[in-house]
């Protein structure tokens, strides 16, 4: 059975529990700004957690934080904070862009 998400919780999950959403329009992260975010979760951790969607399959999307997630394995976190979001899963990315 599929956890069930609320809405404004935040939830500690895996890394590899999280999946590249498929409808994001971010496809290059530069390497030099992604090696200063992971030196400031290093150092500082990830502030601001990320928001995921949960589809029918139970697999979880990143909907706004691609950047973190990737820094934060960079910087060898195994896990991090986030929330579930309210994103259509059929709407571009296209604001999500952190």
């Amino acid at each position: 059975m599929a956890t069930k998400y609320v809405k404004g919780r935040l939830y500690k999950i895996k890394l590899a529990e999280l999946q590249a959403d498929p409808n994001q329009v971010r496809k290059f992260m530069d390497p030099i700004t992604l090696n200063e975010l992971t030196a400031s979760i290093q150092k500082l951790g990830v502030l601001t957690p990320i928001q995921f969607r949960q589809d029918d399959q139970a697999i979880l999307f990143i909907v706004a934080g691609h950047r973190r997630v990737k820094a934060a394995g960079k910087a060898g976190l195994t896990d991090m904070g986030v929330s579930p979001g309210e994103e259509d899963p059929e709407a571009p990315a296209s604001s999500n862009l952190a």
